[in-house]
């Protein structure tokens, strides 16, 4: 008695047309730059490219799960560690989750932890430190700033889900056709970053809670699949050959449907991808993503890159980051009194060291952590009043006054992290008096 659920880290069409016969849920497992083995080792290998530039993967492996009428569930997710573009996952994962609606996310692994141990003694009476790892949350700031923000993007539904559906309809004759370890089309799961999308596999005996489910704003046919990866306790989809389809000539149909608004600006041969809601737009080719809401704001984005959305006029930054502004209370952005800033770089541990590449450990390091500071310009139309702006710890406890000023009607403020009097920190505080 209850929900029916398996496969949770396959991506597979076969093992999807199983949980179309037997799932009343979805549930998937998807990661960005798994680590070779599951903890911060010498040799272990994590993988440097950038979920940006890669037109988000993880979250299109997911999505390329998601069935019509049935609920998805993310119970594992994370962008691990020491990947150095690991804060982009906060606004990445959480805006593309929220868009498509899925019932839940979770991170892998630890978010809260009331006594997490700084150090601890073996047996044989040697101190042992603790480190960052590749997954666990509480002890990484950047993993902590990404849950905040997922917090408010997705799980106050700061994001609007898609409004609209594309079904990518898989018959019993085409998965007669197909072999083993293959995964729906990257070209056409590239669909999710655009608007609702699901598979639909009509041969299957619908079970009768499913009868009900809103009808496809369109529906597809699969192209050529894409192979995949398979290793103990994740799964990696490669990009496959198009199979005759073009995503291009998609976006003008679905302009031409009223799926996508004419004014839309995705152009697919650009690495552009706009949203049906028009509050995400990546450009994979950039390194860029931005999110605009009436609640929330931000960017991810490159070292001397720039980015100028409603509230938030990101002016520089001399790192890679992820800068966000949120309202705190129940007010929109623009109207609110209390603001949070994040702006979110890289970490590491000290004493960690790395081959060449970045991607092979050669010494795990220690405790404590080390964050990259870095300079950040931002001018903020927020409301006028009396703002202060604090540096603030990871569990939200103001520990320093820090200047601002106003330049045509706007909030200015200029971070030097590097001189911040108790260490580096993610998160920042706008008060309005």
């Amino acid at each position: 008695k209850g929900f029916v659920t398996t496969f949770n880290y396959s991506k597979g069409i076969q093992d999807s047309a199983v949980r179309a016969e037997v799932c009343d849920i979805i549930e998937v497992n998807t990661y960005h730059s798994h680590p070779s083995t599951g903890l911060v080792n010498k040799n272990t290998y994590v993988p440097q490219k950038s979920a940006v530039v890669n037109d988000v993967p993880h979250f299109r492996m997911a999505a390329g799960c998601r069935q019509a009428g049935r609920p998805l569930l993310i119970t594992e997710q994370n962008h691990c560690f020491w990947n150095r573009y690991l804060y982009e996952n906060g606004i990445a994962f959480s805006s593309y989750s929220a868009l498509q609606n899925f019932s839940g996310i979770m991170v892998h692994c630890i978010p809260v932890s009331m006594n997490f141990p700084v150090e601890r003694r073996s047996e044989d009476g040697k101190l042992h430190l603790s480190k960052l790892q590749p997954f666990t949350v509480t002890q990484n700031p950047l993993f902590r700033a990404n849950e905040f923000m997922a917090a408010c993007l997705y799980l106050r539904g700061d994001v609007r889900p898609s409004p609209h559906r594309i079904d990518l309809s898989i018959s019993n004759k085409y998965l007669l056709q197909t072999g083993k370890n293959v995964a729906p089309n990257t070209e056409q799961v590239k669909l999710a970053l655009l608007c609702g999308f699901a598979l639909d596999f009509p041969d299957v005996k619908r079970i009768p809670a499913l009868s009900k489910m809103t009808p496809a704003s369109m529906t597809i046919y699969p192209a050529a699949g894409a192979s995949i990866r398979t290793e103990e306790w994740f799964t990696e989809i490669y990009d496959n050959k198009t199979g005759g389809f073009r995503l291009d000539q998609m976006v003008e149909r679905l302009k031409r449907k009223g799926i996508l608004p004419q004014d839309n600006k995705t152009d697919s041969d650009a690495g552009i991808f706009h949203s049906d809601t028009g509050e995400i737009l990546l450009h994979s080719k950039a390194g860029m993503m931005s999110v605009t809401t009436p609640k929330s704001e931000g960017a991810n984005l490159f070292a001397g890159n720039t980015c100028t959305l409603s509230v938030l006029d990101i002016k520089s930054t001399d790192r890679d980051a992820a800068v966000f502004v949120t309202s705190m209370d129940k007010n929109d952005l623009s109207k609110s009194s209390k603001v949070v800033l994040i702006y979110s770089t890289e970490e590491m541990n000290t004493g960690m060291k790395l081959s060449p590449d970045r991607t092979t450990c050669l010494e795990p390091g220690r405790h404590p952590c080390l964050l990259l500071t870095g300079k950040l310009e931002v001018e903020l139309a927020l409301k006028p009043a009396k703002w202060s702006l604090y540096a603030l710890s990871v569990n939200g406890i103001r520990r320093e006054n820090l200047p601002l000023s106003y330049k045509d009607g706007k909030i200015r403020i200029a971070l030097d992290t590097a001189g911040l009097k108790n260490g580096v920190t993610p998160f920042f505080e706008l008060a309005a008096e």
